[in-house]
Protein backbone atom coordinates (compact mmCIF):
# COMPACT_ATOMS: atom_id res chain seq x y z
CA UNK A 1 0.00 0.00 0.00
CA UNK A 2 1.13 3.53 -0.78
CA UNK A 3 -0.52 6.36 1.08
CA UNK A 4 0.22 9.86 2.27
CA UNK A 5 -1.65 12.66 4.07
CA UNK A 6 -0.44 16.22 3.50
CA UNK A 7 -0.34 18.68 6.43
CA UNK A 8 0.67 21.77 4.44
CA UNK A 9 -2.00 24.46 4.79
CA UNK A 10 -2.69 26.29 1.53
CA UNK A 11 -4.87 29.38 1.33
CA UNK A 12 -6.47 28.30 -1.91
CA UNK A 13 -9.41 25.95 -2.17
CA UNK A 14 -9.92 23.18 -3.04
CA UNK A 15 -7.14 21.26 -1.30
CA UNK A 16 -5.91 17.68 -1.48
CA UNK A 17 -5.65 15.97 1.91
CA UNK A 18 -4.50 12.42 1.20
CA UNK A 19 -4.01 9.87 -1.57
CA UNK A 20 -3.91 6.09 -1.27
CA UNK A 21 -3.38 3.15 -3.61
CA UNK A 22 -4.28 -0.15 -1.95
CA UNK A 23 -4.05 -3.83 -2.79
CA UNK A 24 -5.82 -6.09 -0.31
CA UNK A 25 -6.45 -9.77 0.09
CA UNK A 26 -8.96 -9.67 2.91
CA UNK A 27 -12.70 -9.89 2.40
CA UNK A 28 -15.51 -8.50 4.44
CA UNK A 29 -18.47 -6.20 4.80
CA UNK A 30 -17.57 -2.68 5.88
CA UNK A 31 -19.43 -0.71 8.47
CA UNK A 32 -20.83 2.64 7.38
CA UNK A 33 -18.13 4.85 5.83
CA UNK A 34 -18.77 8.55 6.26
CA UNK A 35 -16.18 11.33 6.24
CA UNK A 36 -16.29 15.15 6.50
CA UNK A 37 -14.30 15.27 3.26
CA UNK A 38 -14.88 14.72 -0.44
CA UNK A 39 -13.92 11.21 -1.57
CA UNK A 40 -12.92 9.99 -5.03
CA UNK A 41 -12.58 6.20 -5.08
CA UNK A 42 -11.37 4.23 -8.13
CA UNK A 43 -11.49 0.44 -8.78
CA UNK A 44 -8.73 -1.06 -10.95
CA UNK A 45 -10.35 -4.50 -10.78
CA UNK A 46 -13.83 -5.74 -9.76
CA UNK A 47 -14.12 -4.87 -6.07
CA UNK A 48 -17.38 -6.49 -5.03
CA UNK A 49 -20.44 -4.47 -4.11
CA UNK A 50 -21.30 -1.02 -2.77
CA UNK A 51 -24.31 0.99 -1.79
CA UNK A 52 -24.56 4.68 -1.02
CA UNK A 53 -26.93 7.00 0.79
CA UNK A 54 -28.73 4.63 3.13
CA UNK A 55 -28.92 0.99 4.13
CA UNK A 56 -32.25 0.74 2.38
CA UNK A 57 -30.72 1.16 -1.04
CA UNK A 58 -29.84 -1.94 -3.05
CA UNK A 59 -26.29 -3.21 -3.41
CA UNK A 60 -24.64 -2.45 -6.75
CA UNK A 61 -21.68 -4.05 -8.46
CA UNK A 62 -18.39 -2.19 -8.16
CA UNK A 63 -16.79 -2.95 -11.52
CA UNK A 64 -13.26 -2.39 -12.84
CA UNK A 65 -12.54 1.03 -14.33
CA UNK A 66 -15.16 2.82 -12.27
CA UNK A 67 -14.80 5.78 -9.94
CA UNK A 68 -17.20 7.03 -7.28
CA UNK A 69 -17.34 10.66 -6.15
CA UNK A 70 -18.87 11.14 -2.71
CA UNK A 71 -19.55 14.58 -1.15
CA UNK A 72 -18.79 15.25 2.53
CA UNK A 73 -20.88 13.31 5.07
CA UNK A 74 -22.27 11.00 2.39
CA UNK A 75 -22.63 7.47 3.88
CA UNK A 76 -21.61 4.41 1.86
CA UNK A 77 -20.86 0.73 2.42
CA UNK A 78 -18.55 -1.74 0.66
CA UNK A 79 -18.71 -5.54 0.47
CA UNK A 80 -15.63 -7.29 -0.94
CA UNK A 81 -16.84 -10.82 -0.13
CA UNK A 82 -18.11 -11.55 -3.70
CA UNK A 83 -14.53 -11.22 -5.05
CA UNK A 84 -12.88 -13.12 -2.24
CA UNK A 85 -11.29 -10.01 -0.81
CA UNK A 86 -8.68 -9.62 -3.54
CA UNK A 87 -9.00 -6.13 -4.94
CA UNK A 88 -6.98 -3.15 -6.10
CA UNK A 89 -8.24 0.41 -5.67
CA UNK A 90 -7.10 3.99 -5.13
CA UNK A 91 -8.77 6.93 -3.49
CA UNK A 92 -8.17 10.50 -2.41
CA UNK A 93 -9.70 12.73 0.24
CA UNK A 94 -9.97 16.45 -0.37
CA UNK A 95 -11.62 19.70 0.65
CA UNK A 96 -13.45 22.31 -1.38
CA UNK A 97 -15.08 20.23 -4.08
CA UNK A 98 -18.10 22.50 -3.84
CA UNK A 99 -15.89 25.49 -4.74
CA UNK A 100 -14.68 23.63 -7.83
CA UNK A 101 -18.26 22.97 -8.97
CA UNK A 102 -18.42 19.26 -8.17
CA UNK A 103 -21.86 19.72 -6.66
CA UNK A 104 -23.15 19.68 -10.24
CA UNK A 105 -22.09 16.01 -10.44
CA UNK A 106 -23.37 14.89 -7.04
CA UNK A 107 -26.54 16.99 -6.94
CA UNK A 108 -28.69 14.18 -8.37
CA UNK A 109 -31.28 12.25 -6.32
CA UNK A 110 -28.74 9.52 -5.43
CA UNK A 111 -26.35 12.09 -3.97
CA UNK A 112 -23.12 10.85 -5.55
CA UNK A 113 -21.51 10.45 -8.97
CA UNK A 114 -20.51 7.21 -10.67
CA UNK A 115 -17.85 7.73 -13.36
CA UNK A 116 -17.12 5.15 -16.04
CA UNK A 117 -13.39 5.23 -16.83
CA UNK A 118 -12.59 2.24 -19.04
CA UNK A 119 -9.20 3.70 -20.02
CA UNK A 120 -8.20 4.13 -16.39
CA UNK A 121 -7.41 7.84 -16.78
CA UNK A 122 -8.42 8.64 -13.20
CA UNK A 123 -6.70 5.51 -11.96
CA UNK A 124 -3.37 6.63 -13.42
CA UNK A 125 -3.68 10.08 -11.84
CA UNK A 126 -4.60 8.66 -8.44
CA UNK A 127 -1.67 6.27 -8.56
CA UNK A 128 0.61 9.18 -9.40
CA UNK A 129 -0.68 11.09 -6.38
CA UNK A 130 0.02 8.17 -4.07
CA UNK A 131 3.54 7.76 -5.47
CA UNK A 132 4.32 11.46 -5.08
CA UNK A 133 3.28 11.29 -1.44
CA UNK A 134 5.19 8.04 -0.84
CA UNK A 135 8.45 9.31 -2.35
CA UNK A 136 8.40 13.05 -1.65
CA UNK A 137 6.18 13.51 1.40
CA UNK A 138 5.52 17.16 2.32
CA UNK A 139 7.99 18.23 -0.36
CA UNK A 140 5.62 16.90 -2.98
CA UNK A 141 2.67 19.04 -1.86
CA UNK A 142 2.58 21.35 -4.88
CA UNK A 143 3.51 18.65 -7.38
CA UNK A 144 0.65 16.55 -6.02
CA UNK A 145 -1.73 19.49 -6.30
CA UNK A 146 -0.84 19.86 -9.97
CA UNK A 147 -2.08 16.31 -10.51
CA UNK A 148 -5.02 16.90 -8.18
CA UNK A 149 -6.23 19.83 -10.28
CA UNK A 150 -5.90 17.69 -13.41
CA UNK A 151 -8.23 15.21 -11.73
CA UNK A 152 -10.74 17.95 -10.90
CA UNK A 153 -10.62 19.05 -14.54
CA UNK A 154 -11.32 15.48 -15.68
CA UNK A 155 -14.28 15.24 -13.31
CA UNK A 156 -15.76 18.52 -14.48
CA UNK A 157 -15.33 17.55 -18.15
CA UNK A 158 -16.91 14.13 -17.71
CA UNK A 159 -19.81 13.41 -20.05
CA UNK A 160 -23.27 12.95 -18.43
CA UNK A 161 -24.90 9.60 -19.15
CA UNK A 162 -28.06 10.13 -17.10
CA UNK A 163 -28.89 10.10 -13.38
CA UNK A 164 -25.68 9.68 -11.35
CA UNK A 165 -23.67 8.21 -14.23
CA UNK A 166 -20.86 9.94 -16.14
CA UNK A 167 -18.15 8.97 -18.60
CA UNK A 168 -14.57 10.17 -18.12
CA UNK A 169 -13.04 11.53 -21.31
CA UNK A 170 -9.49 12.35 -22.31
CA UNK A 171 -7.99 15.58 -21.01
CA UNK A 172 -8.51 18.37 -23.47
CA UNK A 173 -11.69 16.84 -24.89
CA UNK A 174 -14.36 19.35 -25.79
CA UNK A 175 -17.85 18.48 -27.01
CA UNK A 176 -18.50 19.28 -30.64
CA UNK A 177 -20.32 22.59 -30.86
CA UNK A 178 -23.29 23.05 -33.17
CA UNK A 179 -22.49 25.65 -35.86
CA UNK A 180 -24.94 28.11 -34.32
CA UNK A 181 -23.03 28.07 -31.01
CA UNK A 182 -19.68 28.73 -32.65
CA UNK A 183 -21.26 31.48 -34.76
CA UNK A 184 -22.82 33.23 -31.77
CA UNK A 185 -19.61 33.19 -29.74
CA UNK A 186 -17.47 34.36 -32.64
CA UNK A 187 -19.84 37.28 -33.27
CA UNK A 188 -19.96 38.22 -29.57
CA UNK A 189 -16.16 38.11 -29.25
CA UNK A 190 -15.83 40.43 -32.26
CA UNK A 191 -18.22 42.99 -30.71
CA UNK A 192 -17.48 42.86 -26.97
CA UNK A 193 -16.85 46.61 -26.82
CA UNK A 194 -20.45 47.46 -27.73
CA UNK A 195 -23.93 46.17 -26.92
CA UNK A 196 -25.44 43.69 -29.37
CA UNK A 197 -29.01 42.41 -29.65
CA UNK A 198 -30.58 39.06 -30.40
CA UNK A 199 -31.99 40.51 -33.63
CA UNK A 200 -28.50 41.52 -34.73
CA UNK A 201 -27.01 38.11 -33.97
CA UNK A 202 -29.89 36.31 -35.68
CA UNK A 203 -29.53 38.43 -38.82
CA UNK A 204 -25.78 37.78 -38.90
CA UNK A 205 -26.39 34.01 -38.69
CA UNK A 206 -29.35 34.14 -41.09
CA UNK A 207 -31.77 32.49 -38.64
CA UNK A 208 -34.86 33.65 -36.81
CA UNK A 209 -34.62 34.96 -33.25
CA UNK A 210 -36.72 32.05 -32.00
CA UNK A 211 -34.48 29.49 -33.73
CA UNK A 212 -31.39 31.20 -32.35
CA UNK A 213 -32.79 31.31 -28.84
CA UNK A 214 -34.04 27.70 -28.79
CA UNK A 215 -31.02 26.03 -30.41
CA UNK A 216 -28.44 27.99 -28.47
CA UNK A 217 -30.05 27.44 -25.07
CA UNK A 218 -30.56 23.74 -25.79
CA UNK A 219 -26.85 23.38 -26.57
CA UNK A 220 -25.40 25.67 -23.89
CA UNK A 221 -27.94 25.91 -21.11
CA UNK A 222 -27.93 29.71 -21.29
CA UNK A 223 -29.06 32.43 -23.70
CA UNK A 224 -26.72 34.27 -26.08
CA UNK A 225 -27.17 37.40 -23.95
CA UNK A 226 -26.15 35.51 -20.81
CA UNK A 227 -23.09 34.23 -22.64
CA UNK A 228 -22.24 37.76 -23.74
CA UNK A 229 -22.58 39.13 -20.22
CA UNK A 230 -20.34 36.40 -18.83
CA UNK A 231 -17.71 37.08 -21.50
CA UNK A 232 -17.90 40.84 -20.94
CA UNK A 233 -17.52 40.48 -17.19
CA UNK A 234 -14.56 38.14 -17.64
CA UNK A 235 -12.88 40.95 -19.60
CA UNK A 236 -13.88 43.43 -16.89
CA UNK A 237 -12.39 41.23 -14.17
CA UNK A 238 -9.15 40.89 -16.11
CA UNK A 239 -8.90 44.67 -16.56
CA UNK A 240 -9.68 45.20 -12.87
CA UNK A 241 -6.81 42.94 -11.87
CA UNK A 242 -4.51 44.89 -14.21
CA UNK A 243 -5.41 48.15 -12.45
CA UNK A 244 -7.58 49.76 -15.14
CA UNK A 245 -9.96 52.46 -13.80
CA UNK A 246 -13.66 51.63 -13.83
CA UNK A 247 -14.44 54.35 -16.37
CA UNK A 248 -12.05 52.83 -18.90
CA UNK A 249 -13.34 49.31 -18.18
CA UNK A 250 -16.92 50.47 -18.80
CA UNK A 251 -15.88 51.96 -22.14
CA UNK A 252 -14.02 48.83 -23.25
CA UNK A 253 -16.84 46.46 -22.31
CA UNK A 254 -19.76 48.32 -23.86
CA UNK A 255 -21.33 49.86 -20.74
CA UNK A 256 -22.46 53.47 -20.99
CA UNK A 257 -21.02 54.39 -17.58
CA UNK A 258 -19.57 53.10 -14.30
CA UNK A 259 -23.03 52.81 -12.73
CA UNK A 260 -24.31 50.32 -15.32
CA UNK A 261 -21.06 48.33 -15.21
CA UNK A 262 -21.20 48.08 -11.42
CA UNK A 263 -24.89 47.14 -11.45
CA UNK A 264 -24.33 44.30 -13.94
CA UNK A 265 -21.19 43.17 -12.15
CA UNK A 266 -22.92 42.94 -8.78
CA UNK A 267 -25.96 41.16 -10.25
CA UNK A 268 -23.78 38.39 -11.70
CA UNK A 269 -20.85 38.23 -9.26
CA UNK A 270 -22.73 39.14 -6.08
CA UNK A 271 -20.28 41.94 -5.20
CA UNK A 272 -19.27 45.30 -6.66
CA UNK A 273 -16.16 45.59 -8.85
CA UNK A 274 -14.21 47.23 -6.00
CA UNK A 275 -15.29 44.53 -3.52
CA UNK A 276 -14.29 41.86 -6.04
CA UNK A 277 -10.85 43.43 -6.42
CA UNK A 278 -10.37 43.57 -2.65
CA UNK A 279 -11.43 39.92 -2.37
CA UNK A 280 -8.77 38.98 -4.93
CA UNK A 281 -6.09 40.77 -2.95
CA UNK A 282 -6.09 43.99 -4.99
CA UNK A 283 -5.85 47.48 -3.57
Amino acid sequence: MQTYAWTHQARAMPQLLSATEARRNTSGLSSKIQTPYWVLDFSYVPCGLFRGGSKGRPWQERVAGEAHLYPPEFPFWEDSRPVGGSFHSAYMLFLGGEHAGLGALTGNPRGFARLMDAKGILGLRLRELALIGHHRGEGGFWQAHGVFFEILDLLLKSKPLGEENYKVVEAGWEPAQPPIVAGVRKFIEAHLARPVTMDEIARHLNVSVSTLSHQYKSACGETPMETRMRMVLNVAKSLLMKGSPLKKIAEETGFCDIYHLSKAFKRVEGVSPRAYLLRQGGI
